[in-house]
């Protein structure tokens, strides 16, 4: 793990423990300060709640049932939820180009490796394909899963309907931990000191 990495906590208690902050300290590690309670700052955790509730309420029996249950409840998060996701990728769209321009895809050379594995070659990699088509097909998928277009049209057995749904996911999961970096590195530039320009 590189030292310029900065852990962001929710201020859980496992986190503001002593020898957890402790262990931070030793290793030289920054923490972000970061209220607590502040869904609002990560616009996503307010759809991962609702998600996590919904499932909640249908106390999924094994991990068939709770795959099902996550895949048939996200489908039916109303629309307009929908901002949530797209905030995100809008905000990483502007950081992305008010700081990088118009060769952002090939400016990230001093990023994390999984960040540079997903961005090389402009995402035409494996890596970076499976990215993105998390990021764009998953909500096809789900949208066929809710209306019955994977398994009475296309003929898509359950267990391929499940996979698809998994690997999308991961793929979409993956491209969430590169819109964090790219906002994050965006926030770093915005609030570094300048500077000061010497008197002459």
């Amino acid at each position: 793990m590189k030292r310029g990495w900065v852990f962001q906590h929710d201020n859980d208690p496992k986190h503001t423990a002593w020898a957890t902050k402790e262990w931070l300290r030793k290793k030289h590690f920054k923490v972000l300060e970061w209220p607590s309670q502040s869904p609002d700052l990560n616009p996503i955790e307010n759809l991962w709640r609702e998600l996590k509730v919904r499932v909640a309420q249908r106390q999924p029996q094994n991990i068939t049932a709770l795959e099902e249950i996550c895949m048939e409840e996200w489908a039916k998060i109303p629309a307009t939820w929908a901002w949530l996701v797209s905030a995100v990728e809008w905000c990483v769209f502007v950081c992305n180009h008010s700081a990088r321009g118009d060769q952002w895809k090939n400016s990230f050379i001093s990023s994390p490796r999984l960040i540079q594995a997903i961005m090389a070659n402009g995402f035409r990699t494996p890596l970076g394909t499976w990215v993105v088509s998390g990021l764009h097909c998953l909500p096809l998928w789900l949208y066929g899963y809710q209306t019955g277009l994977l398994s009475h049209w296309l003929l898509l057995p359950p267990w391929i309907q499940a996979l698809g749904a998994l690997l999308l996911a991961a793929g979409r999961l993956l491209a969430l931990s590169a819109e964090i970096w790219c906002i994050w590195t965006h926030i770093e530039h915005l609030t570094e000191d300048e500077p000061e320009q010497k008197r002459e």
